[in-house]
């Protein structure tokens, strides 16, 4: 499936911004719940997801027809690289790790 680079990019960003996404497992859906005003389809995150899930960048939770998408330490550093973004900056999940 052919995903433009504006929408990878959207995506991108709300992943390394949240730390977390989560996917209906309905492959039909017009648009995510998530990206209302971009247009962005279900099935464009899901085949985003899965693809960053092969290369080991996030780990999948399965749980009533939704998967819960987490960024891993090494996808956190690919998403780094991606969007050029500096190294003080964290993730929402990451920060609330360190704190405690």
């Amino acid at each position: 499936m052919f995903i433009t680079k504006k929408n990878r990019k959207t995506v991108y960003q709300k992943l390394f911004i949240e730390g977390v996404l989560y996917t209906q497992k309905n492959k039909l859906l017009p648009s995510h719940p998530l990206f209302p005003d971009t247009g962005i389809k279900n099935i464009e995150i899901l085949n985003i997801m899965i693809s960053l899930k092969s290369r080991e960048y996030v780990t999948e939770d399965f749980c009533w027809q939704h998967s819960y998408w987490t960024l891993t330490d090494s996808g956190i550093e690919y998403l780094r690289g991606y969007l050029n973004i500096p190294v003080n900056i964290l993730p929402a999940t990451k920060s609330i790790k360190l704190i405690r």
